[in-house]
């Protein structure tokens, strides 16, 4: 058995030290909870006790003096401003050339049209003598132009009546050649009666002719029977009285034959003149046809001519539009160099130097003999220490009445109107209230000082009030206007700007910012952000919160209000 125990002995030796290693964490980790848990304690306990006063605290509504802003009445609203002149310009050259007279010097009063000094420009006077030569060269050509125009005129007149007196030729030869056309056809008629009149006288010979052939038959007849019954009676075949009836028919017969032999005589005659009548008509008619002939040509040439003339009109009219387009352009030229000489004119009238209105010479930048151009900047001789043009040959004020310029809070702007009684004073001159009216207002609000721009004019007669002073400003307000003021202890200034704590109407306070106006001490003027029913913190603590809530005790009683 003793083997057994020797065995066992070691092994047993080996557990106990494979347990001593776990054990040792084991301990540390007791050992630092301990530890923990009692450095803990304290804090907690300290962080119960800070709950528990916050606690409190919450539970514990803070204690506020409050009151309504004051409502002051406005008696007048006094500004600071600067007096300025009511008209203020500088006086500058118009042209060049060497001052050689001067007649004012700064604080000189003067009126206007008044001559303050005299340049001399011999360039300018040499440009007036040029100008008053190109203007009269001007109206020579002009005068020569309209001389040339009414001779063009004349040849057209004279050309119009040419015309018409060749329309009258025209008509005249129009007419001649009418009649002789007519004359034409008359004496072609003549010839056509006088054809036909020789036409009948030669029917009419014919029918004489045949007539003289039948008594001529008639005859041969009668004498052949009359010879037969001669012969018969001389053997008494017949009697005495058939005989005798023979020899009477052959008389017949030969008184017939005789008759017809002077009809055809007659009818020759006849035919004979007809003939010449025929021949005297040809005659016409050729005559005639000449006539016509003759008239037409007359009429051709007459048209012919009238063309010409009517072409002359043309021609003449073409020559009167160019002289009248001349004449136009001789006069605009004429007018191109009045407007040069006049401009010259004016620039040598420039050579006096004219204040432009009744005033006070403010500056003056030139001397005799200092050369002048137009914008001549030159050192500065004033009056005073005042800031003067530095531009130009003068400066000029008008004094008599002067006017200032104030910026007017907003809550004037219905109070503060045109005609509004201002007054004016000047530390420099005690004793002396000059009254003014406001005269405009720009009726538009400056978005960074929430003021509108005001001007006032104050009568000067007598020049005490001098442009550039300084000067209180006591504006009348055209009606009754309430400001709103607040104790100095009010207002709380921090990163956030210029507020107030306003109770709310559930007692909570919130931070309202505003705008202050003139400051009095122990109060100062709101002049924007408040009404005047706001409630207001007196002397707000710096322990309030946006929103907490408070209990409110009025400044004018002891209760409380929640």
């Amino acid at each position: 058995m003793k083997p057994s125990s020797e065995n066992a002995s070691p092994k047993s030796a080996h557990d106990d030290g494979g347990r001593f290693p776990i054990i040792a964490p084991i301990i540390v980790v007791l050992i630092i909870g301990v530890l923990l848990v009692v450095g803990a304690l304290p804090r907690l306990h300290q962080r119960a006790v800070l709950a528990q006063e916050a606690q409190q605290t919450r539970e514990t509504v803070p204690l506020v003096m409050v009151a309504t802003p004051h409502l002051v009445p406005e008696g007048g609203l006094q500004l600071p401003a600067n007096i300025e002149p009511i008209l203020e310009t500088v006086i500058n050259a118009r042209t060049q050339g060497y001052l050689s007279k001067l007649y004012v010097d700064i604080g000189s009063h003067v009126k206007a049209g008044q001559v303050l000094a005299e340049i001399e420009a011999p360039d300018t006077d040499l440009q007036v003598t040029q100008a008053e030569a190109q203007q009269s060269q001007a109206m020579a050509t002009v005068g020569q132009s309209l001389a040339d125009l009414a001779r063009l005129k004349a040849n057209l007149q004279q050309a119009q009546t040419a015309v018409v007196q060749q329309q009258a030729v025209v008509k005249e030869a129009e007419a001649s050649l009418a009649s002789t056309k007519a004359k034409l056809m008359q004496a072609k008629a003549g010839e056509a009666q006088s054809e036909a009149a020789l036409s009948q006288a030669q029917e009419t010979l014919k029918e004489k002719q045949a007539a003289l052939e039948s008594a001529e038959a008639q005859l041969a007849l009668a004498r052949a029977t009359n010879n037969r019954y001669q012969q018969l009676l001389q053997k008494g075949f017949v009697s005495q009285q058939e005989a005798d009836q023979t020899a009477a028919t052959l008389k017949t017969n030969e008184a017939a034959v005789t008759s017809a032999k002077a009809d055809i005589q007659v009818a020759q005659k006849g035919v004979e003149a007809a003939q010449h009548a025929v021949d005297s008509s040809k005659a016409a008619v050729e005559a005639a046809q000449a006539d016509v002939e003759a008239a037409q040509q007359s009429v051709q040439a007459a048209k012919a001519t009238l063309q010409s003339l009517e072409v002359a009109v043309q021609g003449a009219r073409a020559d009167l539009l160019a002289g009248e387009s001349a004449v136009q352009a001789n006069k605009d030229a004429l007018t191109a160099s009045q407007a040069n000489t006049n401009r010259y004119r004016v620039l040598r009238g420039f050579e006096k130097v004219v204040a432009p209105f009744d005033g006070v010479i403010t500056s003056r930048n030139v001397d005799v003999g200092s050369l002048i151009t137009p914008g001549t900047t030159t050192a500065t001789l004033s009056a005073n220490s005042s800031p003067m043009p530095t531009t130009g040959m003068f400066g000029i004020a008008r004094t008599d009445v002067v006017r200032v310029q104030v910026n007017v809070p907003q809550a004037y702007i219905d109070a503060v109107r045109p005609g509004s009684l201002a007054t004016i004073q000047v530390r420099e001159l005690p004793g002396h209230v000059f009254v003014g009216k406001v005269v405009s207002s720009s009726h538009a609000l400056d978005t960074d000082t929430r003021t509108f721009l005001v001007e006032i004019h104050i009568p000067n007669p007598q020049g005490l009030l001098v442009p550039g002073m300084y000067a209180e400003v006591t504006i009348k307000p055209a009606k009754q206007v309430y400001r709103l003021q607040v104790p100095a202890t009010a207002l709380i200034y921090d990163s956030k700007g210029m507020r107030v704590a306003v109770l709310t109407p559930d007692s909570r306070v919130h931070f309202q910012p505003v705008q202050i106006g003139r400051d009095y001490g122990k109060e100062v003027e709101i002049s924007s952000g408040l009404a005047p029913n706001d409630r207001i913190l007196l002397n707000p603590s710096d322990t309030l919160v946006e929103g907490m809530k408070v209990k409110a005790i009025n400044a004018n009683s002891s209760n409380l209000s929640q």
